[in-house]
Parts: C-alpha cells; sequence; structure tokens
C-alpha cells in the first residue's frame, strides 16, 4: 500500500499533543512495516530524521493548509503517487477541508470531542458552531475512525452516533534525551525553579481547570505548605504578558512558576526531578501527562474523569473530583503528607502501567485495522 498522511497537523500543532502523535505513530510505522511505503504531505520540512527509512517520503507543496488550493494539491498527490489511503491525523482540529478521494480508503484519528462537550465556551459563536458542524459531517465520509480512549470512543457514539470508531492508546515519547550538569542549573536557576516542585504540564486551556487549580493551591498552602507548582508549556500570548499582573492580584499564586515552552530534553528533565505530576483537567481525550510521569518515575495527581479516570485509579493515581475546590486542595495535602513508602507505591504502580503502552503496539494495531479494510477494498 501506498499511505499519505496529511501533515498539517504536524506544522501546526506541532508543540502539542496531537503534532507528536502524528510524528511518534509515523516513526513507529516507518521503523516496523517495511512492506509499505509512507508519504506525508507538507508545506514546510520539519522531519530531521527523513532520510533514515527507505519505505518514507516527502511531498513538498507550495500552498499551506489555509490555502485554497490545499485541498486540490492533496488530491493531486493522491493521484500522482498511486495512494492506496488517505490518513487526517486530526480532522476535527483543523480549519481547512480536502475533499474526500471515495476511490481509496479513508482514515482519521479523533482526539476528542471537547469543543462540543464545552460548546458553551469553545462553540458560542454561531460560525465557529457551524465550522465544527461541518467537521463532524465530514468524519461521515471516513473508512475507519480511531480515538485515543474509550472515553471519547464512547462521546463519538453517545453525541453523534458514530458506530466505527475503533479505539487504540497511543503512548509516550520515544525521546529519552535529559539535559543535565551546567545547561540543567543554568535552567533552573533562570526560572527560579527550587528542588522539589510540582509538575503540570500541559496548556491553559478552558478543560485545563486552571482556575479551580489555582484556588485549590492556595487553599491546601494553608493547611499544609505547599512546594512550588511548575507550569510547562506554551503560553498564549494574552496570558504571558499579563502573568506579572495577575500574580500581583493574586489570581495567580505567587509560588507558580511558568516556564513557557520547552525543549524536549528540559522537559524530560523536569520530569525527571518532579516531586509530584499534576493533572485536574476537567477533559482530556488521553491525558498524555501522565503516561509520560508514569514512564520517569514521578506519581501522578489526577482528575477522576472523562480517559483520565479511564487511564487511571486510585491504586494508579492519587484521584481527585476537578469540579471540586475541596478535594483538589485535599489531594495536595496528601501528597504533600506522604511518606516515602506510600509515595514509592505509587510510583512503581505507574511505572507498571506505563509498559501496557508502546508506540510499536500503536502502530500495529492502527496498520492491522487499515491492511484488513484495504484487504476488503480490493
Amino acid at each position: 500500500m501506498n499511505i499519505l498522511f496529511d501533515g498539517e497537523g504536524t506544522i501546526r500543532l506541532r508543540y502539542g499533543g496531537i503534532g507528536n502523535y502524528i510524528q511518534n505513530l509515523l516513526i513507529s510505522l516507518l521503523k516496523n512495516d517495511k512492506k509499505n511505503h509512507y508519504y506525508i504531505i507538507v508545506w514546510e520540512e520539519l522531519m530531521k530524521w527523513k532520510d533514515q527509512y527507505d519505505n518514507f517520503s516527502i511531498i513538498l507543496i507550495d500552498c499551506p493548509a489555509s490555502s485554497n488550493e490545499y485541498s486540490n494539491e492533496v488530491n493531486k498527490a493522491i493521484n500522482n503517487y498511486s495512494i492506496d489511503v488517505y490518513y487526517d491525523p486530526s480532522p476535527l482540529d483543523t480549519d481547512y477541508v480536502v475533499e474526500i478521494n471515495k476511490d481509496i480508503i479513508n482514515v482519521a484519528t479523533v482526539h476528542d470531542f471537547m469543543p462540543y462537550i464545552f460548546k458553551e465556551n469553545y462553540l458560542s459563536d454561531d460560525r465557529l458552531y457551524a465550522s465544527y458542524m461541518a467537521r463532524i459531517e465530514r468524519l461521515k465520509g471516513f473508512d475507519i475512525l480511531f480515538s485515543n480512549s474509550l472515553c471519547t470512543k464512547m462521546d463519538g457514539e453517545r453525541l453523534f452516533g458514530f458506530n466505527n470508531i475503533t479505539n487504540i492508546y497511543m503512548s509516550a515519547d520515544n525521546e529519552e534525551e535529559v539535559c543535565e550538569g551546567e545547561e540543567w542549573e543554568e535552567f533552573k536557576n533562570k526560572k527560579g525553579i527550587p528542588d522539589k516542585y510540582y509538575l503540570y504540564v500541559s496548556g491553559i486551556g478552558f478543560n485545563k481547570n486552571i482556575k479551580n487549580l489555582f484556588d485549590a493551591y492556595v487553599l491546601a498552602d494553608k493547611k499544609n505548605v505547599q512546594p512550588s507548582l511548575v507550569f510547562v508549556g506554551k503560553l498564549p500570548d494574552y496570558f504571558r504578558m499579563n502573568v506579572v499582573f495577575l500574580k500581583k492580584t493574586h489570581y495567580i499564586p505567587q509560588k507558580i512558576i511558568f516556564t513557557d515552552y520547552v525543549s524536549d530534553s528540559i522537559r524530560n528533565s523536569l520530569y525527571e526531578n518532579a516531586f509530584w505530576q499534576i493533572c485536574v483537567s476537567k477533559y482530556e481525550g488521553f491525558g498524555m501527562p501522565l503516561l509520560e510521569a508514569w514512564k520517569h518515575g514521578v506519581p501522578v495527581m489526577s482528575s477522576n474523569n472523562s480517559s483520565l479516570g479511564e487511564l487511571a485509579d486510585g491504586e494508579v493515581t492519587v484521584s481527585v473530583n476537578p469540579y471540586d475546590i475541596a478535594s483538589i486542595a485535599e489531594g495536595f495535602v496528601r501528597i504533600n503528607s506522604m511518606d516515602k513508602m506510600e509515595r514509592e507505591r505509587f510510583v512503581k504502580a505507574g511505572k507498571k502501567k506505563s509498559e501496557d503502552f508502546s508506540w510499536k503496539k500503536t502502530a500495529q494495531l492502527w496498520l492491522k485495522q487499515v491492511e484488513e479494510r484495504y484487504g476488503g477494498y480490493c
């Protein structure tokens, strides 16, 4: 088979979980599948590893996905390279629409239905709502739909009647490089990161539950002096510009530290040295920070709902109700008061849980579904 990855998400979402998902899935397929040839169509060449694989080609085009010509370029590539399978890794997260080619197999991954679930926050504008529903309608044209969690699969069935979603869990990044020595100390000093800290790795969206997290942290700090909370992730411009003001007005507690976007090696080092990982979102399509923390031997406090509750329970994480500030605060107090033996129990449970996930396994299951459909198609 000739399989075409739509690379729009790799570029536009390069700093987020979806961009990492696309690249890790593709790399695992290239490493483990030598029967088929993979293409990725992009307008900006990003992948430094492209020359490592004989079964991989980049189709570089002149127009970005925002251009009206993008759909034509994708379908031109489908014809010119005799593509058998077109894969859209994030059809609900893009503003462009590639016309579905009914002569080939069309595959997509749905990472979540969060905008619809919280439509009063994300889709309050009529144009945004119409655009999102048009993307939902386009999903009906795909032959295979994947999800990253049973939560997302069930949301698709419950909200829109999709009965062709197959769940395949993803994994943590393959990247293991860490920042050490003088470089690590220089970064810590620059950002003011202490030796003991909680770690939060994610964005600042509505679903991340930032207000409840801040309020719970302040409440817990009054009961039991808490370590600093380090936020890692790309910050929106409006938020970055107002951090100092928000701290002065006490919307943001003083002991919360924002690193903004960091390199993979620094992020890995932040995990390696963290006291606990915190993830108390109102909703997640998968919950990558949990898996990353477990992989690095860091215990986790997380929400008990959506995919977070699916991935973990009270045996693997300290679970809290994200809608209840008191519950989150109690979680903070508990983990900060926990003795070394109990903390180590959560570390070991998390490491064991992480063994259930691998990109090789994800790629194998993805390819199995596609090949079975292709065999029936032929």
